[in-house]
């Protein structure tokens, strides 16, 4: 069997064999409204959570159940659940390692937090096959000639109320990429995070084909939807 499975480095550098189908945007579910939306307070739980791989063909994607077992899950260097017949369980209350700092991760360049000194961590799951991450990709085409979209949920703990703004933005690269003349347009948002753990819903859509790759961060918001995956990198490749 050839190396389908990609790590997750790759889904993101994949930007360019990732979709955009907005249609998606229709079957995302988030639950309750008001202002509690993606807010789980000073305690991040997940219980009898199913855990994938992807197999990759070209840039369509199939996700297949993992099936592994007793495996740690660590934050830090600290176990904090596992996955035990394929499913996934963890804990994790207020966070040892809070700094102040950018927000570069976002992948935006003009991203204004208020306060500024506000303390954060990003959940970030490891166990020894790979990292865990939420979120769902689909794509369609070719490596040539296609279209796609990222969809990811990053877990956010801060130490306060804050504010995060960004203004619409286009940017085009002087130089091309592969070949490609290559187009970056970021949406407008203004959300605020509580304090405790969040979830933002980021969705990053791209087309591309011989001369040209446009990629759009069309949603940042608050919000984990339901149908999205726990998902596990292969550690192998």
């Amino acid at each position: 069997m050839q190396e389908k499975r990609v790590r997750r480095q790759k889904i993101f550098a994949v930007l360019t064999a990732a979709v955009f189908v907005f249609v998606l945007a229709g079957c995302i579910h988030y639950g309750s409204g008001d202002d509690n939306i993606g807010h789980f307070g000073n305690t991040l739980e997940f219980t009898e959570e199913p855990v994938f791989t992807e197999d990759r063909e070209s840039v369509s994607i199939v996700y297949e159940p993992f099936e592994g077992n007793n495996l740690k899950v660590f934050f830090d260097e600290a176990v904090i659940g596992e996955i035990a017949g394929g499913e996934l369980e963890f804990r994790i209350t207020t966070p040892d390692n809070l700094a102040a700092g950018n927000w570069d991760w976002l992948e935006r360049t003009n991203v204004r937090v208020i306060p500024a000194e506000t303390q954060y961590v990003r959940l970030i799951l490891d166990t020894s096959e790979g990292k865990l991450f939420r979120g769902h990709e689909t794509g369609m085409g070719t490596a040539s000639d296609g279209s796609g979209i990222v969809n990811r949920v990053e877990f956010i703990y801060v130490d306060r109320d804050v504010n995060l703004r960004a203004e619409h933005n286009v940017r085009t690269p002087e130089n091309t990429v592969n070949g490609r003349n290559h187009t970056y347009r970021d949406v407008h948002f203004n959300l605020t995070l509580r304090a405790g753990w969040n979830a933002m819903h980021i969705r990053v859509s791209t087309s591309w084909n011989s001369t040209n790759l446009t990629r759009i961060h069309d949603v940042v918001s608050r919000g984990n939807p339901v149908d999205f995956k726990w998902i596990l990198e292969d550690k192998t490749l």
